[in-house]
């Protein structure tokens, strides 16, 4: 009894011992792709938070799990909190982990770095797989879109691949495009290998110097030196493990050049890049009292959404913008982008009325000077024709087209899944009182729908027509809504989602019906009865 007394008074009178920060590794060379598993040890103390674990840029270290012990060597305790990193090889060089830091009970401790040696893959382990990335331009300007490629090459099998995100420092990814993407097999010295290439459209942001980061791909391949029996193919079944591999492309240093502030007009357009701006008209000669559509066509190499044409104005015709249409996509390895505006000209006299050019400013990379972009102008030949009728009698601001749209809260479940009942016996009685019922009800219901008739939607469409209302400029929209619900119904999509691409699929018969409607709506109802005769038709015909 005495001597365990005496052992309690030793043990606390023990003073406490300062906490330590331990970075411990098992080997400090590597090659390319390896991954070693090392350890940062806090020992008898709390970190505040997850410590702070640095890489130079050859080697990747990520936090895979944590583990606690507590050993007693003569009457000390000793506890060790371990946090378990796995440190992967990107690129051959001398590289550094650490140092650490971290906040161990309210007090800043550092563990000292340690260097690793990485050596390159061997010319087998290249052939076998590799990944490559590059950039279109390493100087861009500002607002100039770059394509990022990446490309991975492998001639080994694997079953998973997995391309980290990647960090595009000074840029941003263009959202209004996606991103290129090809895949393809090939022979090389007799052996198949197979390619993926990813192209990602990058818009230049900020100037000066960056350095767009590794980009890391993980595969999981086949370890033809470990294999373990197949359980499920009998005892003299074998089946291969697989081991993680990781791959890594260079860093990529990049110089983001300002825009020029010596020669930038008052009307800059913000656009950056080589581009050609082309306007047609629909027709050359028309009487008075109907509309041409002018088509202006911009395309090029530079973000083109959001961009509006300038105003047009000009003597002897009102026009009208009708809304653009954008596109754009990696073609070839190339960002390309095109935007179509079209305008209804209205022409208010007769004889020859010219339409004057469009001008944009834009920002030429190649030229490194700003340019102006011009299209030719373009003289209609007008006619004769009845007084006033060039007068809009209905326009919307946009050619009346509508996106389908999201029915938002009306059809959004509860947060999680969860559904909201109200619990009290006040909301619960009625359902109780009408359970009995229920039964009767159903039955009723199911006659009731047997004897219900389908509603036939070519009928629907031909009721329309028959009901058209008298006033011409209404008669000139229900009439370009039936023949929008009968495109619909031909294309099988909703009547507000038919745009003018999609009318288009139908031929050109249909495009030029279409072109038709918009023209009339554009210069008032004059040839609404030709144009109902050819509606007609069409729905008869769908």
């Amino acid at each position: 009894m005495r001597t365990a007394m005496v052992a309690a008074a030793v043990l606390l009178s023990t003073p406490a011992r300062a906490a330590q920060l331990r970075l411990v590794v098992p080997t400090d060379t590597m090659a390319v792709g390896q991954t070693v598993f090392a350890e940062l040890q806090v020992i008898n103390g709390e970190p505040a938070d997850l410590p702070e674990i640095p890489t130079s840029g050859g080697l990747r270290a990520q936090v895979t799990g944590t583990s606690q012990s507590m050993t007693a060597v003569n009457f000390q305790t000793t506890r060790t909190l371990t946090y378990n990193l796995a440190v992967t090889a990107l690129r051959k060089g001398t590289w550094t982990l650490g140092p650490v830091s971290a906040i161990v009970d309210g007090e800043r401790l550092l563990a000292d770095p340690v260097s690793f040696t990485v050596t390159p893959r061997s010319a087998a382990e290249q052939a076998r797989a590799s990944v490559t990335a590059s950039l279109s331009d390493e100087a861009p300007f500002v607002g100039e879109v770059e394509v990022y490629h990446f490309a991975y090459r492998r001639s080994i099998s694997t079953y998973s691949d997995e391309l980290s995100p990647l960090v595009f420092d000074g840029f941003m990814q263009v959202s209004d495009a996606e991103e290129g993407r090809a895949s393809y097999e090939l022979v090389e010295d007799g052996q198949r290998v197979r390619v993926d290439e990813i192209d990602f459209p990058l818009e230049a942001l900020h100037p000066g110097s960056h350095t767009l980061a590794p980009a890391v791909l993980t595969a999981r391949v086949a370890d033809a030196r470990q294999q373990q029996p197949d359980r499920r193919g009998g005892l003299f079944g074998r089946a291969r493990s697989t081991r993680l591999e990781t791959f890594s492309t260079d860093a990529i240093g990049v110089d983001v050049r300002p825009l020029p502030a010596a020669g930038r007009p008052a009307d800059f357009s913000g656009l950056v890049g080589r581009f050609t701006l082309r306007a047609r008209a629909s027709e050359r000669t028309l009487p008075l009292g109907e509309s041409v559509t002018l088509e202006v066509r911009l395309v090029g190499d530079g973000r083109l959404s959001g961009v509006k044409l300038p105003p047009l104005s000009g003597d002897g015709f009102q026009v009208y913008d009708d809304n653009p249409d954008y596109a754009a996509g990696v073609i070839d390895g190339r960002y390309q982008a095109r935007a179509t505006f079209r305008r209804a000209i209205v022409p208010a006299q007769v004889g020859a009325v010219t339409i004057p050019p469009v001008e944009l400013t834009a920002f030429d990379p190649d030229a490194e000077r700003y340019v102006t972009l011009r299209t030719e102008p373009i003289t209609l030949n007008v006619t004769a024709g009845e007084e006033g009728a060039g007068e809009v009698t209905s326009f919307s601001g946009g050619d009346g087209r509508q996106d389908v749209e999201a029915l938002g809260d009306d059809i959004l479940p509860a947060p999680g899944g969860a559904r909201i009942r109200d619990r009290r016996l006040g909301a619960v009685l009625p359902w109780l009182l009408a359970a009995p019922a229920v039964p009767s009800l159903a039955l009723v219901g199911l006659l009731l729908r047997r004897r219900k008739p389908e509603v036939d939607p070519r009928a629907a469409l031909r009721d329309q027509l028959a009901t058209l209302p008298d006033d011409p400029a209404a008669r000139l929209l229900a009439l370009e809504a039936v023949f929008r619900d009968a495109c619909g119904l031909r294309l099988g999509v909703p009547g507000p989602a038919v745009t003018r691409d999609r009318v288009a699929e139908l031929g050109e018969d249909t495009a030029a019906l279409d072109e038709a409607l918009s023209r009339a709506r554009y210069g008032g109802a004059a040839a609404v009865s030709g144009l109902e005769a050819q509606v007609r038709a069409f729905v008869e015909a769908t």
